[in-house]
């Protein structure tokens, strides 16, 4: 389901789903470190959104 919510744009519902995915008891070793890396790749995306409308209003406000 976090592929369906990052292809729709709903990026911390996909970080939901995925924390979801790695609680899982009977997941391979395999299978968890796919769900962390691609958590981790959200999460990034995550971040450098929240950074970029900062970066934009003190570039507005020194003109």
């Amino acid at each position: 389901m976090s592929e369906y919510h990052i292809a729709n744009g709903d990026l911390p519902l996909a970080t939901s789903q995925l924390e979801l995915a790695l609680a899982a008891p009977n997941l391979t070793s395999v299978q968890r470190e796919r769900f962390r890396a691609r958590l981790s790749e959200i999460r990034e995306v995550l971040a450098a959104d929240r950074r970029r409308p900062a970066a934009r209003d003190a570039a507005t406000d020194r003109r």
